[in-house]
């Protein structure tokens, strides 16, 4: 409107999308990823790609959750640029965490679905992002999300998403903590 002197009604915004034929939740429950990855009832982290995207702060918050919660919701860390995962996975053994995080590297297009679909929930830490893709695909597959309140994420989850402020741990732990303890909330999310 600024730049190129043109009338704010001739302006519409059109928002990125997903598509419907792979994205939607689940008609009954599936083992995909447990049959893949051995892995079930895990909290899920899209994405470590460089430092932006906060996993540090999501690995320091999912420490302080009990020693019953972590053995019972495992993290699930998927993708992500080999650099940062070395760092990561460095982070994770001087914390101890070996057996309550997993890093399942890249994860293949046709199970990406069943990754979400079968997630407790989606837990993604980020400081920016100009939109947040795997956001709007978990929240397509019946998978609840936990998000950054910051940049873009709030725009794209709107009132479907259960928020935190990504700078402060306490916060991000009391968010992973509610939405293992609040069911209703869990099932509103869905």
């Amino acid at each position: 409107i600024h730049f190129f002197k043109c009338p704010e009604d001739k302006i519409r915004v059109i928002y990125n999308g997903y598509d419907d034929a792979i994205y939607y939740p689940a008609d009954e429950n599936t083992s995909v990823i447990y049959e893949e990855y051995k892995v079930k009832n895990y909290l899920l982290a899209i994405g470590p790609t460089y430092p932006h995207k906060n996993f540090e702060m999501l690995i320091t918050a999912y420490k302080d959750l009990t020693e019953v919660t972590k053995k019972k919701y495992p993290l699930v860390i998927a993708g992500g640029k080999e650099k940062y995962l070395f760092l990561l996975k460095q982070y994770v053994k001087k914390l101890g965490l070996e057996k309550s995080i997993y890093f399942i590297d890249y994860v293949p297009i046709r199970f990406m679905p069943s990754l979400y679909r079968e997630a407790f929930a989606l837990v993604f830490p980020s400081l920016y992002e100009g939109f947040g893709i795997p956001l709007l695909e978990a929240m397509a597959c019946g998978c609840p999300v936990i998000s950054s309140n910051t940049s873009s994420m709030p725009e794209v989850c709107g009132n479907a998403a259960l928020y935190f402020n990504p700078l402060d741990k306490f916060s991000l732990t009391s968010s992973i903590q509610e939405i293992i303890l609040n069911n209703d909330l869990r099932n509103d999310l869905v």
